[in-house]
């Protein structure tokens, strides 16, 4: 299936397909995956699930007792690039502008350099760490401006594919961690930019 709207399509209707019951499981097994790989960060960009989407209410409340800032990403009107806001709690929350619940506007965003990893929702990714996201490339953009953060892709095992059409504007991840897996692709130096 090498049509991006076709694998959306498929691949959101094998998510919804997944048991609520089964969901909270596998999420609570992927954040526990995915926490071994966020021990070193400090500032962590994390999402509120819609939907179908794989939970990381289990992840946040840890890092959050390890000490972690974490922050959410808002949708801005007039930019592709998400910014980033420090939550407490999700009374900090509202509905945004394109239904899924983000920081409320009078929260003053964190500078993209602070944030040390995103954890990236996707439709699907593949093993060689490529996203399917919602094609309006927001996370690509973002993190584009944020070259040094890890990138942890989440999400169930049954949204791997073997492999996802890939553009030059799509950004792959560092990591992308199921709660059956874990995929790993370190970049070299020279795709990161030295530190100042």
């Amino acid at each position: 299936m090498t049509n991006k709207k076709q694998l959306r399509t498929y691949l959101r209707a094998v998510r919804d397909q997944i048991p609520q019951t089964l969901r909270a499981s596998k999420s609570a097994l992927a954040c526990t995956k995915a926490q071994a790989h966020l021990s070193q960060h400090k500032t962590i960009a994390v999402y509120h699930a819609i939907r179908s989407e794989l939970s990381l209410t289990p992840l946040v409340r840890s890092l959050r007792a390890f000490g972690a800032t974490i922050v959410y990403p808002r949708v801005l009107a007039h930019s592709r690039v998400l910014d980033f806001c420090v939550i407490q709690d999700d009374s900090d929350l509202f509905p945004g502008a394109l239904g899924i619940l983000e920081p409320k506007p009078a929260l003053a965003p964190v500078p993209l350099s602070q944030i040390d990893a995103l954890l990236i929702p996707a439709l699907g990714f593949d093993p060689h760490g490529q996203r399917l996201g919602w094609g309006q490339g927001h996370y690509d953009h973002t993190l584009a401006q944020c070259p040094n953060a890890t990138r942890v892709g989440i999400c169930f095992q049954e949204q791997i594919v073997d492999s996802i059409p890939s553009e030059p504007t799509d950004v792959p991840m560092d990591i992308v961690v199921t709660d059956a897996n874990r995929y790993a692709h370190a970049r070299s130096a020279s795709q990161r930019e030295p530190s100042s």
